[in-house]
């Protein structure tokens, strides 16, 4: 009996010792959302229903909110149009490339903690990199050696000359590392610090931080990051109960005149590494990020409007958030203001805004690839937040759009706190 017992003890431990990267990976919990209540509708639901009903969008999630309070937070028409699934407070959506600001906002932790510079070459760090060239890997006669080492601010700013297509082909999602050394053997499309071309760089910022720290990133960012500022929903592996409050992506139909849901890897809707519902709208790369716990810090990151809230919210204060500091003065003020002068507008991993316009010099924001957005207005002191999920919506659907709610936002709110 006392054999059958303890071989019955072993492999409850097995067991265990299996399903705790997936516990990890969030994709067995199913833990309930934090209460979020939306505020009563405003002129900004007023401005933004018009999408719903032309059905540019299936529906929306605005937020407005100061330095310390919110001010309105406005679900607007489906999170699923197929089911008339409702827009909630607490939907969940992809954010894709407003990761990119968070991953600098880690990275910028370790620079105020004298680990790193963000002058720095990469190859101090992946010595991968060493050697670099220039040109086409298609043609040999072109290359020839970068003018210099690319920098990690260059990384940070999309001004290295990161090749972006060959990057995107060479990950493997089984290691942050692994593929950030593998990019190093590429050669780049343009010399180092002459051109703004949106690239993965910051991807490569994720990796130092793992390199400096021997933590993973996905762990990094949620111990550093998401913990301390309350994002209690942020993560990279949504768990079952996220997924089922996510918004349905979303593209045209056929005769461009509605919308429809996504529907991605018709012949894989269900795998056992991840939540049901999530690979409908997200590629196949799913499994194997769940499978090893990899996360890109250029455009893993799924929230919550509140989330991204919070994290506004302490770029707004100057890094710091309920009497805590995150991050210094001076590392906000080098995310956030224009580093690229002569080049382009960006900050670290933030687009900038120089001069006064709807937005007040000293803005910045940050868009996702499925139209999500965020915006923080210096000088007016407020933060806007809207969440879409839309596949391929036309810019001049988007920019009008993005134009309805801040004006909305800021008419109403611009001077009144």
């Amino acid at each position: 009996m006392l054999r059958t017992l303890l071989r019955s003890r072993a492999a409850a431990g097995t067991t265990l010792c299996l399903l705790l990267p997936l516990l990890c990976a969030g994709s067995l919990l199913a833990t309930p959302s934090p209460t979020v209540k939306a505020t009563p509708s405003t002129e900004i639901s007023a401005a933004l229903k018009p999408f719903v009903d032309n059905h540019a969008i299936a529906g929306c999630v605005a937020l407005v909110a100061t330095g310390d309070k919110l001010l309105c937070l406005e679900p607007v028409g489906y999170a699923d149009i197929e089911t008339k699934r409702p827009m909630k407070a607490d939907t969940f959506f992809w954010i894709a490339s407003m990761t990119k600001a968070h991953s600098c906002a880690a990275f910028m932790m370790l620079v105020d903690e004298g680990k790193v510079k963000v002058d720095d070459p990469v190859e101090k760090y992946f010595p991968e990199f060493k050697g670099q060239q220039v040109g086409d890997p298609n043609s040999p006669s072109s290359l020839h050696p970068a003018s210099h080492p690319i920098t990690l601010k260059e990384c940070m700013t999309h001004t290295a000359g990161l090749a972006v297509k060959a990057k995107t082909d060479l990950r493997k999602f089984v290691s942050l590392k692994e593929d950030v050394a593998a990019e190093g053997k590429l050669p780049l499309s343009t010399e180092p610090g002459t051109a703004y071309r949106y690239s993965g760089g910051i991807d490569i910022a994720g990796g130092v931080i793992e390199v400096l720290t021997g933590i993973s990133y996905p762990k990094f960012m949620q111990t550093r990051l998401f913990d301390p500022l309350g994002m209690q929903e942020a993560t990279f592996f949504p768990n079952q109960a996220q997924v089922d409050r996510m918004a349905r992506t979303v593209k045209l139909t056929a005769d461009k005149k509605g919308i429809e849901n996504v529907r991605l890897n018709p012949d894989h809707q269900q795998d056992p590494l991840v939540p049901n519902g999530i690979l409908c709208q997200h590629t196949m790369a799913m499994p194997a990020k769940y499978k090893n716990h990899y996360s890109e810090p250029s455009g893993g990151l799924f929230a919550t409007a509140t989330d991204v809230m919070k994290f506004c919210q302490m770029l707004l204060n100057e890094g710091e958030c309920n009497g805590r500091r995150i991050l210094s003065v001076a590392a906000v003020k080098q995310m956030t203001t224009n580093q690229i002068k002569g080049i382009g507008t960006y900050g670290f991993g933030l687009n900038t805004i120089d001069t006064d316009g709807k937005f007040s010099a000293g803005s910045y924001n940050h868009r996702g690839a499925r139209s999500t957005m965020m915006w923080v207005d210096k000088k007016r002191r407020l933060v806007m937040v809207l969440l879409l999920q839309n596949w391929d919506l036309p810019g001049d659907k988007e920019k009008a759009i993005y134009d309805a709610f801040t004006s909305t936002a800021i008419a109403k709110y611009g001077a009144t706190h």
